[in-house]
């Protein structure tokens, strides 16, 4: 009854038949090598179904869900080889998404020279992507014109009152003045003002990506 399942492609019937047959008679190498052989079938049928679904996320750039499938596979027979490079290439591809996506997600972090420099260093990698595709070229399209955006310096204005000391986090002291124009990249900037005898002032100034030219007003007014 294993046999003929086997031969009609019923491979669960065949399994279970087969599996009755060598508890019935553990010594019958017939009934084993038949059981073996339903084994395998069922297996590569698993397979199958396994690498298809995996070509399909693939098409797809569903790069984690691939990589999932070939791992399936892997876990049925580590010796594959298109599975072993189908999920090293699918891990690679959704840890190359990751990271563009840690920028797009946030651009505001853009302003940071480190993390600007590192966004660079990430297009140009993608550059060397063998075989890239239509989600790959757009994020990096995406992530070349917030690169452009944050990397472009904005006119801004800090008014002062000729005796309060400025400083600008991560910009310098800038002294005392009435009134200082500045280019500053796209981000969130912590202006602090100093004078003998009055409270400081900390004041934060968002300059806005393509907005208008910003003016902050930084005067210590209240004695101490």
């Amino acid at each position: 009854a294993g046999l003929d399942a086997l031969e009609r492609g019923e491979l669960e019937a065949a399994r279970v038949a087969l599996e009755r047959a060598v508890g019935l008679e553990p010594t019958d190498a017939a009934a084993a090598e038949a059981l073996a052989r339903g084994e395998a079938a069922e297996q590569l049928v698993a397979i199958t179904a396994h690498k298809e679904r995996a070509e399909e996320l693939v098409a797809r750039e569903s790069w984690g869900e691939a990589a999932a499938e070939y791992a399936a596979v892997l876990a049925l027979d580590p010796t594959i080889r298109f599975a072993r490079e189908g999920h090293e290439r699918a891990s690679a591809r959704q840890r190359l998404s990751e990271r563009l996506d840690s920028f797009i997600d946030r651009p505001d972090r853009l302003s940071a020279d480190g993390v600007l420099a590192a966004a660079r260093r990430l297009l140009d990698e993608t550059e060397g992507v063998e075989a890239p595709n239509a989600r790959l070229e757009d994020k990096r399209h995406e992530l070349r014109e917030l690169i452009e955006v944050a990397a472009t310096p904005i006119r801004v204005v800090l008014i002062s009152d000729g005796t309060t000391e400025v400083l600008v986090y991560g910009i310098g002291r800038l002294g005392a003045f009435d009134r200082r124009e500045l280019d500053l990249r796209p981000g969130t900037y912590t202006v602090v003002g100093t004078r003998d005898g009055f409270r400081d002032v900390r004041r934060e100034l968002r300059v806005e990506p393509g907005g208008e030219a910003p003016s902050l007003t930084v005067r210590c007014q209240e004695r101490i």
